[in-house]
């Protein structure tokens, strides 16, 4: 399997994992706890990476479960804003 790797598309890949996975978490799972956040960030992020290998994407193993991490640190991150701005489940 030949991948290239190339540390400015990987980062700028991460970031945009990270990003969308906020967004996710913001629209799918907005009020939840951070178990809960974590865990369908997970699901949505394995799934993810499951639906890119099938389609025959060739990266390896370790990029794939980077990509899936991305998510999870969306999650936390919309997490995160929320209880550091006491965003209220109601306006929501």
């Amino acid at each position: 399997m030949e991948y290239e790797i190339r540390l400015k598309r990987e980062i700028w890949n991460t970031f945009l994992h990270i990003l969308i996975g906020a967004v996710i978490a913001y629209v799918i799972v907005p009020t939840y706890s951070f178990e809960v956040i974590t865990l369908t960030m997970l699901g949505v992020g394995v799934l993810r990476e499951l639906l890119q290998f099938l389609r025959k994407k060739k990266q390896p193993f370790y990029i794939h479960l980077i990509d899936a991490a991305g998510f999870i640190l969306g999650g936390w991150l919309w997490y995160g804003a929320r209880t550091l701005f006491n965003i209220n489940a109601d306006v929501l």
